[in-house]
């Protein structure tokens, strides 16, 4: 699943982005071994910190939806929060020249449980892996959605909804 959301950024053309995998994590990241204070600062294992560019994208399978309430707040972590927490992170850390540095992707995992969840959340990755990268969705010819100004061809033409 993510190497073909990768492959959906790195593929595309006029896009000089290259992705391959590095290694793992040296733990499992879940519930008990990252936490939230209560001014927002998240505890957790050095691989996926902020400071942790030798793992510059540190992604995390949340099995149990623990990592996204312990980062998110109890209960984000729930199948009624798929919509909004199947799959999240980005950026959070910059170097001195402004290159990402490192990111943070979390796949919440009760909102893969089922094969029929599976396209939502692999739609999720790909967008969260776009934003990550600094190569998100645009909001080019959105008038072919709000119909304002009236849509021309050419505006249905270079319209985009792929991702």
């Amino acid at each position: 699943m993510i190497a073909t959301a990768f492959t959906t950024w790195t593929s595309l053309t006029g896009v000089a982005l290259t992705a391959s995998q590095a290694g793992h994590l040296a733990e499992d990241v879940n519930g008990s071994n990252i936490e939230t204070n209560g001014e927002g600062v998240v505890t957790s294992p050095a691989d996926i910190a902020p400071s942790a560019t030798s793992t510059p994208v540190g992604i995390v399978y949340d099995y149990d939806g623990t990592v996204t309430d312990a980062i998110l707040g109890e209960g984000a972590g729930d199948l009624a929060d798929c919509f909004t927490n199947a799959v999240y992170g980005g950026p959070d850390n910059f170097s001195a020249a402004g290159n990402i540095a490192h990111a943070l992707v979390v796949i919440n995992g009760i909102c893969a449980a089922a094969s029929t969840q599976l396209p939502d959340v692999q739609y999720r990755l790909v967008r969260v892996l776009g934003r990550t990268a600094g190569l998100g969705w645009s909001q080019a010819n959105l008038n072919v959605i709000t119909q304002n100004p009236p849509p021309t061809q050419a505006d249905f033409a270079d319209f985009s909804n792929a991702l």
